[in-house]
């Protein structure tokens, strides 16, 4: 961040913390509105009311600076990438209906959060096309394929169908098109397991297995 930004930020700062310091409790909302913040916020304001210690203003500074920085980036982020050559779609998910809550969520996020533009079946089917038709078009049309394993997915002969199709489009483009995801431990077949995959088997690892994601469909 500029000089000159954080220089303007700081007066700004200095100013609303000086009257909170004063006891203009009308401040403290205005402090507040930022929702991410309020636990920071609150504490210090008990703090201030038991007259333990004046809040540091270097500090805060510096936090709310760090705030716009990321609302900045999130700002970037969001914008939609542009499309390689002759695709409609960066990403297709091929998986079971036993995993759609998964792929509606991680679909919501490459979407908003980093630009991709991904294969809907709600949304891109054209009522009365054949099921068979719109997902042979669909992986034709998308960059990448997304492959989610699940003892459902290798159950169900669609998905099988699905996956054979994105490797030989692979093939025919001369590219890996296929990005497995792996949602919890089962047998992979061999076709799919000399490819790299991402291991999403642990939901509260996704800051690890999230980025590796987005790697993968950015090749």
């Amino acid at each position: 961040m500029a000089m000159t930004g954080s220089k303007e930020v700081g007066c700004n700062l200095v100013e609303d913390i000086t009257l909170k310091l004063e006891g203009d409790h009308k401040t403290q909302e205005v402090l507040m509105r930022d929702e991410g913040r309020k636990p920071i916020i609150s504490e210090r304001t008990k703090q201030i009311e038991q007259g333990v210690q004046k809040m540091d203003i270097t500090e805060e500074i510096y936090l709310r600076a760090s705030d716009r920085t990321i609302h900045d980036e999130c700002k970037v982020s969001s914008q939609k990438r542009d499309l390689p050559p002759g695709k409609k779609y960066h990403v297709f998910f091929s998986y079971s209906s036993s995993d759609m809550q998964w792929v509606k969520e991680t679909l919501e996020r490459l979407e908003k959060d980093h630009g991709f533009v991904c294969c809907e079946y709600d949304q891109d089917n054209i009522p009365g096309t054949p099921l068979v038709e719109f997902a042979s078009d669909s992986i034709r049309n998308a960059y990448k394929t997304i492959v989610v394993m699940t003892r459902e997915a290798f159950n169900s002969g669609f998905v099988k169908y699905e996956i054979n199709m994105a490797i030989n489009h692979g093939i025919n483009e001369d590219r890996i098109c296929v990005v497995p995801v792996l949602l919890e431990d089962c047998d992979v077949p061999l076709h799919l397991s000399v490819l790299n995959y991402v291991d999403a088997s642990d939901s509260k690892k996704r800051e690890i297995w999230w980025p590796k994601l987005i790697s993968e469909l950015d090749k």
